[in-house]
């Protein structure tokens, strides 16, 4: 009993001993105007947006802070353009939008999306168009209709049974899933989706030179590492992989340094870990130096 005792106070020890040797970096920048010549545009969930930490310390701002240092303040833009919930549909229009209204100033499109798609199917592109926008009973109504051509799974069925009954009477939760992410065919339905943004963005970035990075989370998600990894290679494209913020260290160790608990979403210290890959990636690809 008191061998074991030892054993879990060691273990305890050396687990906290650990994660305070894990670097702790933070990148406050001072307030500036939008003016440079160039524009990195981060595009993104609540994960780009900055839940969990304070203002100013999501991971497109403290990269800013880094490019800053390295080419001199003015010669970048770091845009932020993370809306909490956002599908990557959603965030692939944004996107759109932005490079259309900017097309000189875009050079870089980090994109980062596709966890909310397994609840959110706002403007999904494989729905037919008067669902794009429609209610999500609506939508799980078309999805149960189809179920054998995305050969979903018994547990998808229920879900999506569910949501249609709770909508309907006015009780569900919008963040309640409509997919069961444990089985396979969800996963490729899922992958192909985002896949299908990807391409979509991409076209256009291309018609105005713009590169785009696609941007993975730290925890992992197998629907979307399937997706980036079917994406077709070119020097256009950068795949950045943050998962366990580049750490060879326990998971939970992880956690506790570097999110907020079991919403997962990273504290300031999280945030600064991902601007610093972002930054180590793009400066190696030789995406960072200026012209001229």
């Amino acid at each position: 009993m008191i061998g074991l005792i030892v054993i879990a106070l060691t273990t305890e020890f050396g687990f906290r001993l650990a994660s305070g040797l894990i670097k702790t970096s933070l990148y406050r920048r001072t307030d500036r105007q939008l003016s440079a010549p160039r524009a990195i545009l981060c595009l993104g969930d609540s994960f780009t947006q900055g839940v969990g930490a304070a203002t100013g310390y999501d991971w497109p701002t403290q990269l800013s802070v880094l490019i800053d240092r390295l080419t001199g303040p003015g010669e970048w833009d770091v845009v932020n353009w993370g809306v909490a919930g956002q599908n990557s549909s959603q965030v692939r229009e944004r996107g759109e939008s932005f490079v259309a209204e900017y097309p000189d100033r875009a050079k870089i499109v980090v994109f980062a999306a596709g966890l909310n798609n397994q609840y959110n199917f706002q403007n999904a592109p494989m729905l037919p168009p008067e669902l794009a926008e429609g209610s999500r009973a609506m939508k799980a109504d078309y999805l149960l209709r189809n179920v054998r051509v995305y050969h979903f799974g018994r547990r998808s069925v229920e879900l999506l049974t569910q949501v249609k009954q709770l909508e309907d009477a006015g009780k569900a939760e919008p963040t309640q899933a409509l997919l069961s992410v444990e089985e396979a065919a969800e996963r490729d339905f899922l992958a192909q989706w985002i896949q299908q943004d990807i391409a979509l963005l991409r076209r256009q970035l291309r018609e105005h030179n713009v590169k785009i990075a696609l941007l993975n989370y730290w925890f992992g998600c197998p629907w979307i590492d399937r997706a980036y990894a079917a994406v077709p290679p070119g020097d256009d494209l950068l795949v950045i992989d943050v998962s366990r913020f580049g750490l060879d260290v326990p998971f939970d160790m992880l956690a506790e340094r570097f999110a907020n608990g079991d919403d997962r979403h990273p504290n300031l210290y999280g945030y600064a870990r991902m601007a610093e890959i972002v930054f180590t990636d793009l400066r190696r690809a030789g995406w960072l130096e200026i012209d001229g």
